[in-house]
């Protein structure tokens, strides 16, 4: 299958508020953070926006699964380098009756599609990320 970064912009659109602009679309999995799951990888899409929005589109077998989440409204943000050169975001946001965890790996270069500004997104997704940090921890990685 040929991912493309048209359809990638066009599944942003349908999230986007009027005037919210998407600052760094990137190619990403979405892994799952329970030993439980059926599904454990799901490829798919997310961005940050101007206006402190983190944008995921999940492309599911039945469809797309569009979430929205504040980043005002992260608890935790916790940023490794995965063996094989990929970043691994695990984020846990505050939910209203318990906290939602998320595990994102995203890699530098993408082959077989035209992401051609991923490793540049990439770098900007993760200083968006860590200043959204509650705890400060800076964590230390080399882009």
């Amino acid at each position: 299958m040929q991912i493309s970064s048209l359809l990638m912009e066009k599944q942003f659109g349908y999230m986007l508020i009027p005037n919210e602009i998407s600052r760094c679309p990137l190619y990403c999995t979405f892994a799952s953070t329970s030993p439980f799951s059926f599904q454990s990888v799901i490829p798919g899409y997310l961005t940050c926006t101007d206006i402190g929005r983190l944008l995921m589109v999940k492309n599911r077998i039945s469809g797309y699964e569009c979430e929205a989440a504040a980043l005002d409204a992260i608890k935790k943000v916790k940023i490794r380098k995965n063996l094989f050169g990929q970043y691994v975001v695990d984020l846990t946001f505050c939910g209203e009756k318990k906290d939602v965890k998320c595990r994102i790996q995203i890699a530098k270069r993408i082959h077989g599609g035209d992401f051609f500004d991923q490793e540049r997104h990439l770098e900007t997704f993760l200083s968006i990320i860590q200043k959204y940090d509650p705890n400060g921890q800076k964590n230390s990685l080399s882009f």
